[in-house]
């Protein structure tokens, strides 16, 4: 069986996807970090109809040097969740310690009106 000439464009579209939402992340940029993880999403959906077109019509869509580059981007990916893990993490256990929930208030305060949660709470104080 021969290599799918379409394919190998695919995995440069998923890898440059990657770098671009690898460069999204380091930005403080929300719209641009949801456009990359979009086009990611639609990159990585694209790709996959090709693959099972490839597949289909007997063609072998995954040389040697295509299924290594596909493991790298996985790793990649594994690596971008760990990091956004690790950042949600901190950032929850900064607001346990910044805002505290009004269970833990001390006995006798009242309740506050404001934000019900310590994120909507942090949201609340950084527009105000």
């Amino acid at each position: 069986m021969s290599l799918h000439p379409e394919i190998r464009a695919h995995v440069e579209a998923i890898e440059a996807r990657l770098r671009e939402l690898d460069e999204a992340l380091a930005q403080p940029d929300p719209a641009r970090l949801e456009t990359c993880a979009q086009d990611l999403h639609r990159t990585l959906a694209d790709s996959l109809s090709a693959f099972r077109h490839a597949a289909a019509t007997g063609a072998d869509p995954m040389s040697a040097d295509l299924r290594h580059r596909l493991s790298l981007a996985q790793t990649r990916v594994v690596q971008l969740q760990q990091n956004l893990h690790y950042a949600t993490h901190a950032i929850s256990r900064t607001l346990d310690v910044l805002l505290p929930r009004d269970a833990d208030a001390p006995a006798g305060t009242a309740p506050t009106a404001g934000p019900r949660t310590r994120t909507a709470a942090a949201l609340n104080a950084y527009k105000g």
